[in-house]
């Protein structure tokens, strides 16, 4: 059995495995390749990734970091593989010490993969929230960061036009409003602390009592008129002659 199949058995998901790789002069280089462990496809186990540049291409096979992997009909490629090209080869271990490839992707095609995230979450900024139900939640924040607060294990995410009070942390009790996508994300509109609430709600009480002494004010002021003028018309009459 080789010594890099070896190391490969038994390796948990989310294990990395820095390969040794020398370049001809015998020095090592700037930067190791490494494997790493993933979940496999329906629950086949554990498959690895490996990504680099490709040294060696033919009808059965292409090599990787000095690694020869076994291309099948079932092997999902890419368009465009080259010498020289740098790929991504998701790959998971055959009989005896061979290495099946499963998957080999391009590095452009992976930079689309993201580029495809990143317009998802654009999605999730740009939403028009009016074509949804509002709803509220009020809790004690369990976790916060620049996209996602957490309240009562529920995660709720920071769009751009979220409107977040100032002070948020976690600990803090805050009530959220929010929307649901139909995706099932989670959309902040407004996250309100309960002391801002309680301030506005103060600022209400003493505008009301403003009112009702402006009222009491008004009130005595028209009695005294009212008094004034009876006193005036009470005087004592003169005749003539």
């Amino acid at each position: 059995m080789s010594a890099l199949v070896s190391k490969l058995l038994g390796l948990a998901v989310g294990v990395v495995l820095v390969l040794a790789v020398f370049s001809p002069n015998g020095l090592a280089l700037a930067q190791t390749p490494a494997i790493e462990v993933v979940d496999g496809e329906g629950g086949s186990g554990e498959d690895f990734v490996l990504s680099g540049p490709i040294e060696a291409l033919g009808e059965g096979s292409i090599t990787v970091w000095g690694v020869t992997f076994q291309i099948t009909e079932q092997t999902i490629m890419d368009e465009g593989l080259l010498i020289g090209g740098v790929v991504k080869i998701e790959f998971a271990l055959g009989e005896g010490e061979s290495l099946i490839a499963l998957e080999v992707e391009t590095e452009a095609a992976d930079d689309a993969g993201d580029e495809d995230v990143d317009e998802e979450e654009e999605d999730v900024d740009e939403v028009d929230d009016e074509e949804f139900e509002d709803f509220t939640s009020t809790g004690v924040i369990e976790s916060i960061n620049e996209s996602t607060i957490t309240i009562n294990g529920q995660v709720f995410t920071i769009g751009e036009n979220s409107e977040l009070d100032e002070g948020l942390q976690v600990g803090v009790t805050a009530t959220v409003e929010f929307i649901t996508l139909p995706d099932g994300t989670l959309l902040i509109k407004e996250v309100e602390t309960d002391a801002n609430d309680d301030s506005g709600e103060d600022d209400q009480d003493g505008d009301e009592d403003e009112g009702e002494d402006e009222d009491e004010n008004d009130r005595a002021d028209d009695e005294d008129e009212d008094e004034d003028e009876d006193h005036d018309n009470s005087g004592p009459s003169q005749n003539s002659g």
